[in-house]
Protein backbone atom coordinates (compact mmCIF):
# COMPACT_ATOMS: atom_id res chain seq x y z
CA UNK A 1 0.00 0.00 0.00
CA UNK A 2 1.35 3.90 -0.78
CA UNK A 3 1.81 5.86 1.67
CA UNK A 4 0.19 9.64 1.52
CA UNK A 5 0.96 12.48 3.39
CA UNK A 6 -1.99 15.26 3.26
CA UNK A 7 -0.87 18.93 4.19
CA UNK A 8 -4.35 20.97 5.31
CA UNK A 9 -5.72 24.22 6.48
CA UNK A 10 -8.77 22.16 8.91
CA UNK A 11 -11.00 23.78 5.86
CA UNK A 12 -14.20 22.29 7.71
CA UNK A 13 -14.92 18.58 7.22
CA UNK A 14 -14.29 19.28 3.30
CA UNK A 15 -10.49 17.39 3.63
CA UNK A 16 -11.87 14.63 5.77
CA UNK A 17 -14.51 13.84 2.45
CA UNK A 18 -10.97 13.42 0.21
CA UNK A 19 -9.14 11.48 2.79
CA UNK A 20 -11.83 8.61 2.73
CA UNK A 21 -12.06 9.34 -1.24
CA UNK A 22 -8.09 8.81 -1.62
CA UNK A 23 -8.14 6.02 1.14
CA UNK A 24 -10.87 4.17 -1.27
CA UNK A 25 -8.17 4.33 -4.02
CA UNK A 26 -5.68 2.45 -1.92
CA UNK A 27 -3.84 4.89 -0.21
CA UNK A 28 -2.92 5.17 3.65
CA UNK A 29 -3.28 8.73 4.51
CA UNK A 30 -1.44 10.62 7.09
CA UNK A 31 -2.49 14.23 7.45
CA UNK A 32 -1.05 16.88 9.39
CA UNK A 33 -2.01 21.00 9.30
CA UNK A 34 0.57 23.72 8.17
CA UNK A 35 -0.61 26.22 11.17
CA UNK A 36 -1.51 26.02 14.36
CA UNK A 37 -5.09 25.60 15.30
CA UNK A 38 -5.47 28.67 18.20
CA UNK A 39 -8.35 30.31 19.20
CA UNK A 40 -10.51 33.73 17.94
CA UNK A 41 -8.22 36.14 19.93
CA UNK A 42 -4.51 34.62 18.17
CA UNK A 43 -4.85 37.04 15.28
CA UNK A 44 -5.03 39.44 17.64
CA UNK A 45 -1.13 39.07 18.34
CA UNK A 46 1.49 40.75 16.52
CA UNK A 47 3.04 39.40 13.29
CA UNK A 48 6.31 38.27 14.84
CA UNK A 49 4.94 36.34 17.57
CA UNK A 50 2.84 34.44 14.81
CA UNK A 51 5.44 33.49 12.38
CA UNK A 52 7.62 32.44 15.33
CA UNK A 53 4.96 30.27 16.50
CA UNK A 54 4.40 28.82 13.45
CA UNK A 55 7.79 28.15 12.61
CA UNK A 56 7.53 26.18 15.76
CA UNK A 57 4.98 24.71 15.17
CA UNK A 58 6.48 23.54 11.85
CA UNK A 59 9.07 21.65 13.24
CA UNK A 60 7.27 19.95 15.68
CA UNK A 61 5.11 18.48 12.86
CA UNK A 62 8.58 17.37 11.92
CA UNK A 63 9.40 15.29 14.60
CA UNK A 64 5.75 13.68 14.46
CA UNK A 65 6.60 12.65 10.87
CA UNK A 66 8.29 9.31 10.96
CA UNK A 67 6.67 7.72 8.01
CA UNK A 68 8.63 7.17 4.47
CA UNK A 69 5.56 8.96 1.68
CA UNK A 70 4.77 8.20 -1.94
CA UNK A 71 3.11 10.86 -2.20
CA UNK A 72 2.66 14.56 -0.70
CA UNK A 73 -0.54 16.26 -1.29
CA UNK A 74 -0.44 19.82 0.01
CA UNK A 75 -3.82 22.30 0.13
CA UNK A 76 -2.71 25.80 -0.36
CA UNK A 77 0.32 25.58 2.22
CA UNK A 78 0.58 29.34 3.06
CA UNK A 79 2.29 28.73 5.62
CA UNK A 80 4.58 26.26 4.88
CA UNK A 81 8.30 27.19 5.11
CA UNK A 82 11.10 26.01 2.64
CA UNK A 83 13.01 24.54 5.21
CA UNK A 84 10.34 22.32 6.37
CA UNK A 85 9.50 21.45 2.56
CA UNK A 86 13.42 20.74 1.75
CA UNK A 87 13.50 18.46 5.27
CA UNK A 88 10.45 16.80 4.22
CA UNK A 89 11.98 15.60 0.56
CA UNK A 90 15.42 14.56 2.32
CA UNK A 91 13.31 12.13 4.07
CA UNK A 92 11.60 11.24 1.18
CA UNK A 93 13.31 11.66 -2.21
CA UNK A 94 11.55 9.23 -4.10
CA UNK A 95 8.01 11.31 -3.22
CA UNK A 96 6.14 13.57 -5.65
CA UNK A 97 5.01 16.69 -3.89
CA UNK A 98 2.04 17.95 -5.32
CA UNK A 99 0.47 21.36 -4.48
CA UNK A 100 -3.42 22.11 -4.31
CA UNK A 101 -4.19 25.66 -4.42
CA UNK A 102 -7.44 26.39 -3.32
CA UNK A 103 -7.21 30.09 -3.32
CA UNK A 104 -5.92 32.85 -5.46
CA UNK A 105 -2.19 33.67 -5.88
CA UNK A 106 -2.39 36.54 -4.86
CA UNK A 107 -3.03 35.53 -1.45
CA UNK A 108 -0.93 32.68 -0.87
CA UNK A 109 2.28 35.17 -0.34
CA UNK A 110 4.58 32.08 0.27
CA UNK A 111 3.78 30.98 -3.39
CA UNK A 112 7.49 31.85 -4.93
CA UNK A 113 9.39 31.07 -2.30
CA UNK A 114 8.47 27.85 -2.13
CA UNK A 115 6.75 26.29 -5.96
CA UNK A 116 10.58 24.99 -6.27
CA UNK A 117 10.18 22.97 -3.58
CA UNK A 118 6.62 20.69 -5.69
CA UNK A 119 7.05 18.61 -8.86
CA UNK A 120 3.19 19.47 -9.22
CA UNK A 121 1.48 22.51 -8.86
CA UNK A 122 -2.43 22.43 -9.67
CA UNK A 123 -4.60 25.45 -8.99
CA UNK A 124 -8.54 25.79 -8.96
CA UNK A 125 -8.25 29.54 -10.30
CA UNK A 126 -8.75 29.58 -14.59
CA UNK A 127 -6.32 32.69 -14.83
CA UNK A 128 -3.66 31.40 -12.77
CA UNK A 129 -3.59 28.39 -14.37
CA UNK A 130 -3.49 30.36 -18.16
CA UNK A 131 -0.91 32.60 -16.50
CA UNK A 132 1.52 30.53 -15.30
CA UNK A 133 0.83 27.36 -17.23
CA UNK A 134 -0.55 25.29 -14.29
CA UNK A 135 -2.66 22.58 -14.44
CA UNK A 136 -6.21 23.58 -13.99
CA UNK A 137 -8.32 21.56 -11.49
CA UNK A 138 -12.08 22.95 -10.15
CA UNK A 139 -13.44 22.72 -6.66
CA UNK A 140 -15.85 20.02 -6.57
CA UNK A 141 -19.18 19.11 -3.81
CA UNK A 142 -19.63 16.75 -2.00
CA UNK A 143 -22.99 13.75 -2.04
CA UNK A 144 -24.54 15.34 0.58
CA UNK A 145 -25.16 18.32 -1.21
CA UNK A 146 -27.66 16.49 -3.90
CA UNK A 147 -30.40 16.27 -1.95
CA UNK A 148 -33.06 17.87 -4.00
CA UNK A 149 -36.51 19.19 -2.71
CA UNK A 150 -39.83 20.40 -4.59
CA UNK A 151 -41.07 22.12 -1.92
CA UNK A 152 -39.07 25.21 -1.11
CA UNK A 153 -39.08 27.63 2.21
CA UNK A 154 -37.04 30.56 0.92
CA UNK A 155 -35.69 32.28 -2.04
CA UNK A 156 -32.89 33.17 -1.47
CA UNK A 157 -29.52 31.72 1.08
CA UNK A 158 -26.46 31.59 1.85
CA UNK A 159 -23.83 30.02 4.61
CA UNK A 160 -20.41 31.88 4.98
CA UNK A 161 -17.75 33.66 6.86
CA UNK A 162 -17.42 37.09 7.72
CA UNK A 163 -15.24 39.10 4.82
CA UNK A 164 -14.76 42.06 2.43
CA UNK A 165 -18.12 43.14 1.96
CA UNK A 166 -20.31 40.09 1.93
CA UNK A 167 -22.40 41.47 4.89
CA UNK A 168 -23.16 44.76 3.36
CA UNK A 169 -24.39 43.08 0.56
CA UNK A 170 -26.84 41.53 2.67
CA UNK A 171 -27.92 44.10 4.40
CA UNK A 172 -28.54 45.88 0.88
CA UNK A 173 -30.69 42.85 -0.27
CA UNK A 174 -32.97 42.62 2.24
CA UNK A 175 -33.18 46.91 2.08
CA UNK A 176 -34.20 46.55 -1.82
CA UNK A 177 -36.84 43.77 -1.21
CA UNK A 178 -39.81 44.78 -2.36
CA UNK A 179 -41.52 41.47 -3.06
CA UNK A 180 -41.91 39.73 0.17
CA UNK A 181 -38.94 37.57 -1.00
CA UNK A 182 -37.88 35.11 2.28
CA UNK A 183 -34.13 35.20 3.07
CA UNK A 184 -32.09 32.80 5.29
CA UNK A 185 -29.03 34.68 5.75
CA UNK A 186 -25.90 32.92 7.80
CA UNK A 187 -23.09 34.67 8.29
CA UNK A 188 -20.09 33.85 10.84
CA UNK A 189 -18.63 36.20 12.87
CA UNK A 190 -14.84 36.78 13.80
CA UNK A 191 -15.56 37.41 18.08
CA UNK A 192 -14.29 40.84 18.07
CA UNK A 193 -16.79 42.07 15.34
CA UNK A 194 -19.55 40.02 16.47
CA UNK A 195 -18.98 41.70 20.30
CA UNK A 196 -19.28 45.38 18.05
CA UNK A 197 -22.22 43.70 16.50
CA UNK A 198 -24.04 42.97 19.83
CA UNK A 199 -23.06 46.48 21.03
CA UNK A 200 -24.67 48.14 18.04
CA UNK A 201 -28.34 46.46 18.94
CA UNK A 202 -28.80 45.68 15.06
CA UNK A 203 -29.63 41.69 16.40
CA UNK A 204 -33.32 42.26 16.40
CA UNK A 205 -33.85 43.82 13.25
CA UNK A 206 -31.37 41.46 11.35
CA UNK A 207 -32.45 38.25 12.32
CA UNK A 208 -36.13 39.83 11.89
CA UNK A 209 -35.45 40.14 7.86
CA UNK A 210 -33.89 36.97 7.81
CA UNK A 211 -29.56 37.91 8.36
CA UNK A 212 -28.41 35.66 11.29
CA UNK A 213 -24.85 36.93 12.90
CA UNK A 214 -23.63 34.20 14.51
CA UNK A 215 -20.15 32.79 15.98
CA UNK A 216 -20.98 29.11 15.42
CA UNK A 217 -19.98 27.33 12.10
CA UNK A 218 -22.69 25.70 9.96
CA UNK A 219 -21.38 21.65 9.96
CA UNK A 220 -22.05 20.47 6.15
CA UNK A 221 -25.69 18.65 7.01
CA UNK A 222 -26.71 21.86 7.89
CA UNK A 223 -25.84 23.92 5.16
CA UNK A 224 -27.09 21.32 2.36
CA UNK A 225 -30.27 20.91 4.08
CA UNK A 226 -31.09 25.17 4.05
CA UNK A 227 -29.64 24.83 0.31
CA UNK A 228 -32.30 21.96 -0.33
CA UNK A 229 -35.10 24.59 0.85
CA UNK A 230 -34.21 27.12 -1.23
CA UNK A 231 -34.70 28.24 -4.53
CA UNK A 232 -31.20 30.19 -5.10
CA UNK A 233 -27.96 30.77 -3.21
CA UNK A 234 -25.86 33.80 -2.57
CA UNK A 235 -22.09 33.44 -3.40
CA UNK A 236 -19.90 36.75 -2.59
CA UNK A 237 -16.35 35.96 -2.86
CA UNK A 238 -13.50 37.84 -1.63
CA UNK A 239 -12.76 40.67 -2.98
CA UNK A 240 -9.29 39.42 -4.45
CA UNK A 241 -10.34 35.96 -5.47
CA UNK A 242 -11.37 34.85 -9.26
CA UNK A 243 -11.52 31.45 -9.20
CA UNK A 244 -14.97 30.22 -8.16
CA UNK A 245 -15.97 29.13 -4.52
CA UNK A 246 -16.75 25.94 -3.53
CA UNK A 247 -20.09 27.22 -2.76
CA UNK A 248 -20.70 27.58 -6.69
CA UNK A 249 -20.32 24.21 -7.51
CA UNK A 250 -22.77 22.89 -4.49
CA UNK A 251 -25.21 25.10 -5.80
CA UNK A 252 -24.60 23.04 -9.07
CA UNK A 253 -25.13 19.25 -7.00
CA UNK A 254 -27.86 21.11 -5.08
CA UNK A 255 -29.44 21.88 -8.44
CA UNK A 256 -30.61 25.32 -7.29
CA UNK A 257 -29.99 28.82 -9.15
CA UNK A 258 -26.91 30.45 -7.79
CA UNK A 259 -26.49 34.29 -7.56
CA UNK A 260 -23.07 35.29 -7.47
CA UNK A 261 -20.79 38.61 -7.56
CA UNK A 262 -18.03 36.74 -9.22
CA UNK A 263 -17.78 37.08 -12.80
CA UNK A 264 -15.74 34.28 -13.65
CA UNK A 265 -18.18 32.06 -13.70
CA UNK A 266 -19.17 33.60 -17.56
CA UNK A 267 -15.97 31.45 -19.08
CA UNK A 268 -17.24 28.05 -17.24
CA UNK A 269 -19.06 25.71 -19.33
CA UNK A 270 -21.87 25.85 -16.97
CA UNK A 271 -22.56 28.85 -17.70
CA UNK A 272 -25.99 29.79 -19.18
CA UNK A 273 -26.21 33.79 -20.29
Amino acid sequence: MNNLLMIGMNFHTYEDEIIKCISEMGFSVDKITDQPNRTHGYGLLPVKIREQDTVLFLKKQLKHLNKSYDIVLVFVGRKLQKFFLEELRKRNPNAKFILYLWDDLARVKNYYEVKDCYDEIITFELEDALKLNLRFVPLYYMPEYCVRKTNKTYDLCTISSEHSDRIGIMRSLIKSNTDGMLFNFRILALWKSYIKYILSGRKKEDEKNGLLYTTKSATIPETAKLMSESRAILDIQHFSQKGLTNRTLEALGAGIKLVTTNEEVKYYDFYNP
